[in-house]
């Protein structure tokens, strides 16, 4: 086999195959996935977010001076709070994604994606909700807090709530950061961790050490989700935990739409924040996708550590889905709600539905489209990856209320000619703005995990669709697929778009459920959490399943080994 090197892929020319007609398959592949990724994310993110920041900068600069100063008037205490939350929220997501990691490191650890990414594809509310069941009167902790509050110490419940925030939070976002820290500790050495095996020390030295040797993984881990956490409202919301995001979201919903353009500029540090952390992300991940995957994953030996980390991750799981599952089912006071909740929120079930099945198949296409511009290699298909996930990447870090604000805004002004101030076009299009990245990532992660033998081996086919088609789609479609699947899920449990733009007359099935939470409905509230977590998890375990299919079936090539 011809030894692969970095400008096979990654840049230079692109080499011609058999009939030299592949350069010219190569630019119109390359020219069919930019219009797939114009028409649908220059539709669904640039357009509604650039048509609302250039308004808001013009109503910012009609207004003067003192009108800007007040709308940035944001004190130093939500500032610093905002920052504090998003940062402990973020080491705790890697203490509980550690396990998840060690799993997914292991040779065949891709088995245990299905179990790992739940936590993120059901509601984030989810565990808050239902761990705070344990907070009712009648319960053990919810009477101690009474008396605690009777007894002088009113602020007991409040830290009660606030903590279940943070914790809810840190539970969802375990999965992404299983994720980073599983790609940290696969490139390092393992001679470095066998060494440590073997020096005699104590287990509380041997930790240190472990944390000192991935450092730069569990750093950049804690970011990453620190970095999600900023633009993010619920359960902030719910606690009444005053970050900035929920600040902005207090501001558009009490403002008319002349007066949102306060909220953009209230936003400008979140703004400024995701527009630089999405870039730099986006660029590093396509980066990496157009890199040869030199090493796969290695077997780790068996023992104590792998035990540990599959109890680890079970119990992770059992808190973060399981446990707040078994707290709404025993919560359920009368079992006819289970039957009433399709009668009382059964149109907002199906609608919610048919925008997340609408969501999956657009999210299905920009991952082929991705697909296909990474396969060819080369400049310009690094430029058209690299833009569309970088644009992807801030849709999702921008706080969700200002995505559905443009959306609202650019679907209730020139959309109206396109026909997308009608229907599901709006909630559709927060879908995508918000979930599409799962696919983006999903799509950048299987190009990268071709083996070189099999890529040098679909180059002798050209670097066309054909090539693409007969060579890297067959490995990398369950991975697509399960990423499209992933992105539906998350729109249909998604709220803070979605509630700016659901159209007058039909309601969604967040909402609805987040209607529940605030008015204390619990017998519907624990019939909608059952019905809704358990589609979550059979989503989130089709999803899991297909990536995991794809992982195995492109380290297939390289078993036996190879030169």
């Amino acid at each position: 086999m011809a030894k692969q090197t970095g400008g096979g892929t990654n840049g230079g020319r692109v080499r011609a195959g058999r009939g030299g007609q592949s350069t010219a398959g190569g630019t119109m592949t390359l020219a069919v996935a930019s219009l797939v990724l114009v028409a649908t994310l220059g539709v669904c993110i640039v357009w509604p977010i650039g048509l609302s920041v250039l308004r808001s900068a013009g109503d910012a600069a009609d207004a003067g001076g003192d009108g800007v100063s007040s709308a940035l008037a944001i004190t130093p205490i939500v500032v610093a709070r905002s920052l504090g939350a998003a940062v402990l929220i973020g080491v705790l997501a890697s203490a509980l994604g550690w396990p998840g990691a060690r799993l997914l490191t292991r040779h065949k650890g891709a088995l245990w994606a299905p179990l790992i990414l739940t936590p993120m594809l059901v509601p984030s509310y989810l565990a808050y909700a239902g761990w705070g069941l344990t907070r009712d009167p009648g319960t053990l902790v919810g009477d101690t807090l009474t008396r605690a509050a009777a007894d002088g110490a009113r602020w007991a419940p409040i830290l009660a709530g606030k903590t279940l925030a943070v914790l809810g939070l840190a539970m969802w976002a375990s999965p992404l950061a299983s994720l980073v820290l599983a790609s940290g500790i696969a490139r390092r050495d393992p001679a470095a961790e066998d060494a440590l095996r073997l020096e005699p020390a104590t287990r509380a030295q041997r930790w240190r050490a472990t944390l000192g040797l991935h450092r730069g993984a569990i750093t950049g881990s804690a970011a990453l989700v620190a970095l999600v956490m900023l633009g993010s409202a619920v359960p902030m919301h719910l606690a009444q935990l005053d970050t900035l995001a929920l600040v902005v979201w207090r501001e558009l919903a009490g403002s008319a739409r002349d007066e949102w353009w306060r909220s953009w500029v209230a936003a400008t540090p979140l703004l400024i924040v995701a527009l630089a952390a999405g870039w730099g992300i986006g660029g590093m991940l396509v980066r990496r996708a157009m890199t040869d995957n030199a090493e796969g994953p290695r077997d780790e030996s068996a023992g104590r550590a792998r035990a540990g980390a599959v109890v680890g991750e079970l119990l992770v799981w059992t808190l973060a889905v399981g446990a707040p599952l078994a707290l709404f089912a025993w919560a359920l006071q009368d079992l006819g709600a289970l039957a009433r909740f399709w009668r009382l929120s059964g149109s907002g079930a199906t609608t919610s539905l048919a925008v997340g099945t609408l969501t999956g198949a657009v999210c299905l296409a920009i991952g082929l489209a991705l697909s296909a511009a990474i396969s060819i290699g080369g400049r310009r298909a690094r430029v058209i990856a690299g833009v569309g996930v970088r644009v992807m990447l801030v849709g999702a870090l921008i706080p969700g209320v200002l995505v559905g604000a443009a959306i609202a805004e650019a679907t209730g002004g020139a959309g109206r000619g396109l026909g997308l101030d009608r229907g599901l076009a709006g909630p559709v299009m927060a879908g995508v703005a918000r979930g599409s990245f799962v696919v983006g990532v999903v799509a950048c992660w299987a190009s990268w995990s071709e083996p070189a033998a099999l890529r040098d081996a679909r180059r002798q086919l050209g670097v066309g669709w054909r090539a693409w088609a007969l060579g890297a789609l067959p490995m990398q479609a369950p991975a697509l697929v399960g990423g499209a699947i992933a992105g539906a899920a998350m729109s249909v449990h998604e709220i803070e778009a979605s509630v700016m733009v659901w159209p007058p007359g039909r309601d969604s099935l967040a909402r609805q459920t987040l209607e529940y939470l605030h008015y204390a409905r619990m017998d519907e509230l624990s019939a909608a959490a059952i019905w809704i977590s358990g589609a979550g998890l059979a989503l989130a375990l089709l999803a899991g399943a297909l990536i995991s299919l794809a992982s195995v079936r492109l380290r297939a090539p390289t078993r036996g080994g190879r030169a």
